[in-house]
């Protein structure tokens, strides 16, 4: 069953968002632990103001991925991105991973991909 499937049954669950995360942190865990084992997995937060639910970081590079359980983003939904990526000049991508279908550049190293796509 795909992911799409499984978020539109219970996408209106009060705790779906922690699930959606903790599902993805395991996807990714697994993925690092077979494909890239130098790799650390993080999370990124300023005292309550911009966060971003995973850093991927080995060795001189990172990449920053901001997760959006729907199939519809805004502009805000980037804001963590943009700022961490300010502040973090070795990011060398970021992006919101959303639960729908398309895959959109909307930044110099800023882009909105299906998470069906990073997880596969």
């Amino acid at each position: 069953m795909s992911l799409m499937v499984i978020s539109a049954s219970i996408n209106n669950y009060p705790l779906f968002g922690a699930l959606f995360e903790t599902y993805v942190a395991q996807n990714l865990l697994s993925i690092l632990d077979s494909r890239w084992q130098k790799a650390t997995l993080y999370f990124w937060s300023v005292q309550g103001r911009n966060e971003v639910d995973f850093v991927i970081e080995a060795e001189q590079s990172c990449i920053a991925l901001e997760l959006k359980s729907a199939s519809r983003w805004h502009e805000r939904d980037v804001a963590g991105l943009n700022a961490f990526l300010r502040t973090t000049p070795h990011c060398k991508v970021a992006v919101l991973c959303h639960n729908g279908e398309d895959a959109m550049k909307i930044g110099e190293k800023l882009w909105a991909l299906p998470i069906n796509l990073i997880l596969s």
